[in-house]
């Protein structure tokens, strides 16, 4: 194919410098978005853009013309459709928790050492141990203790969602039941009824029996099942009538809350009473880097009793300078209160109100370092000069066609490094070509994007892999990313002309802003889990799903290379966080790189 101008002539909506006009509905002919903005949809607040503040030194010429990003339409049936009352927007559709969050019943919740399970019979939860199986590590549920009120439910939704807790309500016909608060990490699960009396149904050969509260409670009861040991706490006095196999729990009043506490083998139940009555929600991450070292500090609302999980426990900083952060804050790490037993390995039990981690900061690179000898070589000059003359337009859905133009941007580096500029200029071009058919939404693009206002993030056309249901975003998105970072390195009009084309993805798969009113905050990754999630709104048996270590480090390669290349710092610096950060949980739950975590069980026979 000839590679030319791109001259749009339909009507299109520009991508201001304030915002992007999201119209409600579609044009009859081109399929494109109308140019006059319409009023604004429900809820939906149109996505502010901020305009690119290059650094003068990295763009020596900066062509003074108004961004010509521009977006298409979302076709009837991608996206989310149908949110049920109470969901947040934009919608958190890559979080741990959010495996099927539309669906009438939510997937099976993870917050380990604690595992639940919503249905028409109230809420199940677990402990689940681990065992090998052939050739897999997989969850040994055992135990189960069910909370349910005297009518059926009908739905769980999640209402509201820190950095790492997620809380439920879970309705009947009539009304609220009771909310439930999962944490991960947490022994802990809160619940609170809405004038609804609950009963525990506890595990088969359970033996129950009433804890002094010390002062701490108003009534604690320990229930001892042949593998896990559960205790229900509540500041109410006498709330807990052994029946059987079943416990009746009475909490209808203002301080009404009852605490699961999953008790680690071996230790006190009474180290648990204080912190099972300081119910939270709204945990954060944060970070900070240094020219040497990634720092992440995840803090609690309040003094509770937390778990640190295997990347955390090997990478506690320990070794900050003088003065610098240390492991835990309000707590003393090396007092491990218990330990869990879990898919994830073991997750040690401590108390305090957070604790800090400190990696060593990964190197970003633009491109390989140039080898001397590569210039020489005639049959490589030969072979490249064949890919980049014979390259056709890509074709294909988001997933095929990113491969292909960032296969392309990386011939264009190889072409710079080994001196053929001639070379390198058509890659560049053919690229760039691309790329603002892509992003101008022009007539016969194999590429655009849409804006899903219902949900809240870009979705590419054609989509790959229910990436229409937000499924693998940072996967696609990555590869864009860092193509566009290889055409703005060598055409510094790029980006000033369709750098919020770029910007627009970037949010999409991270934004840093936690009140961004059209992204979620970090849609893919999981700041306490240490990686990203890959699996979207698509329902599957086992919840959430990874999927793909490689291209989830690689897009965060590629949003630190973006941010880099724009002159945008804190762009650079979130990528490099996430990178750091997957690039650990690689390293010990998929790869077992550090058998000192016990990530692994030693009686897994693979190497990983």
């Amino acid at each position: 194919m000839t590679y030319r101008s791109v001259s749009v002539g339909l009507l299109l909506v520009t991508v201001a410098v304030a915002s992007i006009a999201v119209a409600s509905t579609r044009t009859s002919s081109a399929g494109l978005l109308p140019a006059a903005p319409p009023a604004p949809v429900s809820t939906f607040v149109p996505p502010k853009i901020d305009r690119l503040q290059p650094d003068l030194s990295r763009v020596p010429a900066i062509p003074a013309v108004a961004d010509k990003t521009r977006l298409a339409v979302l076709p009837a049936g991608m996206g989310v459709q149908t949110i049920p009352d109470g969901t947040a927007r934009p919608v958190r559709t890559n979080s741990w928790w959010s495996s099927g969050m539309l669906e009438q019943w939510p997937a099976p919740v993870f917050a380990l050492p604690m595992k639940g399970i919503f249905n028409t019979t109230g809420l199940t939860l677990w402990v689940p141990g681990r065992k090998v199986i052939n050739k897999a590590v997989i969850g040994d549920d055992r135990d189960p203790l069910r909370i349910f009120a005297k009518t059926a439910a009908v739905s769980a939704m999640p209402i509201v969602a820190g950095d790492w807790d997620v809380t439920y309500r879970v309705r009947d016909a009539a009304g609220v039941q009771f909310d439930a608060t999962f944490v991960q990490g947490s022994p802990f699960t809160f619940i609170r009824p809405f004038g609804s009396s609950l009963t525990a149904a506890l595990p088969a050969e359970a033996r129950p029996t009433p804890v002094d509260c010390r002062g701490e409670c108003g009534s604690a009861l320990l229930i001892q099942a042949p593998a896990t040991t559960y205790m229900l706490v509540s500041p109410v006095k006498d709330a807990f009538t052994i029946r059987g196999g079943t416990v009746d729990i009475r909490i209808q009043n203002t301080s009404a809350l009852l605490t699961i506490v999953a008790v680690a083998p071996g230790s006190d139940p009474a180290e648990y009473l204080g912190a099972a009555m300081r119910p939270f929600t709204g945990t954060q991450a944060a970070y900070a880097l240094t020219d040497s070292d990634v720092f992440t500090t995840f803090r609690y609302p309040v003094a509770t009793i937390m778990g640190v999980l295997p990347h955390h426990y090997v990478s506690l900083a320990y070794s900050a300078p003088d003065n610098g952060p240390k492991p835990f804050i309000d707590g003393n790490p090396a007092k491990i209160i218990g330990t869990f037993d879990t898919i994830r390995g073991p997750v040690r039990i401590f108390k305090g109100k957070g604790f800090r981690t400190m990696l060593p900061r990964p190197s970003i690179l633009p491109s390989l370092p140039p080898v001397p000898s590569l210039s020489s070589d005639k049959n490589l000059v030969q072979l490249l000069r064949t890919d980049i003359e014979t390259n056709t337009a890509p074709a294909g859905d988001i997933y095929s066609i990113a491969k292909v133009l960032n296969r392309t941007a990386q011939l264009a580096e190889l072409a710079d490094t080994m001196g053929q500029k001639e070379l390198r200029d058509r890659a560049v071009a053919q690229v760039r070509y691309s790329l603002v058919q892509s992003c101008s939404a022009a007539p016969g693009a194999p590429l655009t994007f849409a804006y899903d206002k219902n949900g809240g993030g870009i979705i590419a056309l054609p989509p790959a892999f229910g990436s229409d249901h937000y499924n693998d975003h940072h996967f696609h998105y990555g590869y864009l990313l860092h193509a566009a970072s290889v055409v703005a390195r060598f055409d510094s009009s790029f980006l000033q002309q369709y750098g919020d084309c770029f910007r627009l993805l970037a949010r999409d798969i991270a934004s840093s802003n936690r009140k961004d009113p059209a992204f979620p905050y970090l849609r893919h990754f999981d700041p306490y889990g240490g990686h990203s999630w890959a699996n979207g709104l698509t329902l599957f048996g086992d919840a959430q799903n990874q999927e793909s270590t490689s291209e989830a480090l690689y897009a965060w390669h590629a949003l630190a290379l973006f941010g880099r290349t724009a002159g945008n710092k804190n762009l650079e610096s979130l990528g490099v966080w996430l990178y750091a950060q997957e690039a650990q949980a690689t390293k010990i739950y998929w790869l077992n790189g550090e058998k000192s975590s016990g990530a692994i069980p030693a009686d897994f026979p693979y190497p990983m």
